[in-house]
């Protein structure tokens, strides 16, 4: 009994040991998430530039091909980069993440797979060679892929 209670008195004080440095830890990982998610957009938005460059000319189908290539690795990550926490009420001025977005998760949830549906068009557009096309499927994945989640769950970007 005394083992038994000896064992649960020491489990107790780790316990509280560390959670006296979770809540700085936690917050730190959540400014790195953070920052991460702000990357992985940055690069979306890096990667649809280049396409839009082949349609203009300034680049070539290979380098089209491998930037939305590139793009379509990138949805699938986008959950995983907003837990709870990270809105603009918890880090304000570090993000533009709307707390709506924990409020209708669901919705939320389901807009990387409808923004690779349109990366994975793009594609297909690139690969045909139609730049018509893929002018067009460069509008639809700002429409349907990247404004799906702005226009609902992104504040307003400070100028």
């Amino acid at each position: 009994m005394r083992h038994r209670m000896a064992v649960v008195l020491i489990a107790g004080a780790l316990w509280a040991l560390a959670a006296s440095g979770a809540a700085p830890a936690q917050a730190e990982d959540k400014a790195a998430l953070i920052k991460q998610r702000q990357g992985l957009m940055k690069q979306q938005a890096a990667d649809l530039k280049a396409i839009q460059n082949y349609v203009s000319g300034g680049t070539d189908q290979d380098t089209a091909i491998a930037k939305v290539t590139e793009m379509m690795t990138l949805p699938p990550q986008i959950v995983a980069l907003f837990p709870p926490g990270t809105s603009t009420a918890e880090f304000p001025g570090a993000t533009h993440a709307k707390p709506d977005i924990w409020q209708q998760w669901d919705r939320f949830r389901d807009v990387p797979s409808v923004l690779l549906r349109a990366e994975q068009r793009l594609a297909e557009a690139i690969k045909n060679g139609s730049k018509q096309d893929v002018l067009d499927q460069v509008d639809a994945v700002g429409r349907s892929g990247c404004g799906a989640c702005h226009t609902y769950f992104r504040a307003p970007l400070d100028d």
